[in-house]
């Protein structure tokens, strides 16, 4: 039983990594996506804003959300090209809304 779940699990990394933008998949047809932590999402971006204009100098008009919006496709990238851990951890909705280790 635990080889099954081991190969499940490294379908799941396929299907939300590597392997999702590649023939049908799940991201592709709107049926399961993955999303990022919004509190951590935000945390980077405030240290990603915090060092760009106190380093660079540039930027100080935008908003939080624009640099929330870079964090969000640097992730985006990273994981389709399997970047990250060798076994990363999804979380998904359980029971009373609480969120359920896949990995």
């Amino acid at each position: 039983m635990h080889e099954v779940e081991q190969r499940v699990k490294y379908e799941i990394m396929l299907e939300f990594g590597l392997a999702g933008k590649i023939g049908r998949t799940l991201e592709k047809s709107g049926c399961s996506v993955l999303a990022f932590g919004t509190q951590e999402v935000m945390e980077i971006a405030d240290v990603v804003r915090e060092r760009t204009v106190n380093e660079l100098g540039v930027l100080t008009a935008e908003s939080p959300a624009s640099f929330q919006r870079m964090v969000i496709g640097c992730l985006n990238l990273m994981r389709t090209n399997g970047s990250g851990r060798p076994s990363p951890e999804f979380d998904y909705p359980g029971a009373n809304n609480q969120a359920v280790s896949v990995f």
